[in-house]
């Protein structure tokens, strides 16, 4: 498999035994998202071509299923907006961080099925992760910065949350590796879900920063033709059957 081919897999939602587990936690009073899925109200909506929410299948704990509900980004979304591609990408980051955990907290899946999973969420944060980043801080920083003190205040908070999160993925790569030569360790699987935790709540304040300030910037700033580059930028990057 090609590298263009291994990254256009990840435009498709990561599942464990056919669950999608793009899964956002709703209080039942009010209905309003928890964990790395909430938003503030105004947050920018999902890409257009997202499918609606649905039900959780049984097969999710007790606990969680009453009160969850599922949002999923189709393979090889069709959009002409980068903002969409954008956000695409960040539903991805919370579906196989999802799926990290599901490896971890589980017990109703196989041990291949296990492996299966971590080398799945190997693969996407360290071959498209990387480049996501690359999207924002070489194809979206060089064109809002300067534009307005708030946007310039999110950049670098961007910036700086990206550089944090390297230690913290670490952590979960490491533990990836192992659970996926050791699917059936107890403790590992453990160890696997509280990494995977502790990247979730890495990675919800930083989506919702760029969700509500840097990508409705994008909009409002640049300009049609810059927004189409960025776009062109962006599947560069990936190889020509990603985002088409």
């Amino acid at each position: 498999m090609t590298r263009a081919e291994r990254i256009c897999q990840f435009e498709q939602t990561p599942t464990l035994r056919g669950v999608d587990l793009l899964s956002l936690e709703v209080r039942k009073a009010g209905g309003h998202a928890t964990g790395s899925a909430a938003r503030p109200r105004n947050c920018t909506q999902l890409p257009r071509g997202a499918k609606s929410a649905r039900t959780v299948p049984d097969v999710i704990t007790r606990e969680r299923r009453e009160s969850a509900m599922l949002v999923k980004i189709g393979p090889g979304m069709k959009s002409d907006d980068v903002v969409d591609l954008l956000l695409a990408c960040h539903e991805r980051i919370r579906s196989f961080t999802a799926l990290a955990r599901a490896a971890g907290d589980r017990s109703d899946v196989s041990a291949s099925e296990v492996a299966d999973a971590c080398s799945r969420v190997e693969r996407y944060f360290t071959e498209a992760l990387p480049l996501h980043v690359r999207d924002e801080e070489d194809s979206l920083f060089p064109r809002l910065h300067g534009l307005s003190p708030e946007v310039d205040e999110a950049l670098l908070a961007m910036k700086e949350q990206h550089a944090a999160h390297e230690e913290v993925l670490g952590v979960l790569l490491r533990v990836l590796s192992e659970v996926r030569r050791n699917p059936s360790g107890v403790e590992l699987r453990a160890e696997l879900a509280l990494a995977a935790e502790r990247l979730d709540r890495a990675f919800a304040e930083h989506l919702v920063l760029e969700e509500t300030v840097i990508f409705p910037a994008v909009r409002q700033f640049v300009a049609p033709a810059a927004q189409a580059a960025m776009k062109d930028e962006l599947r560069a990057r990936r190889g020509p059957k990603t985002f088409t």
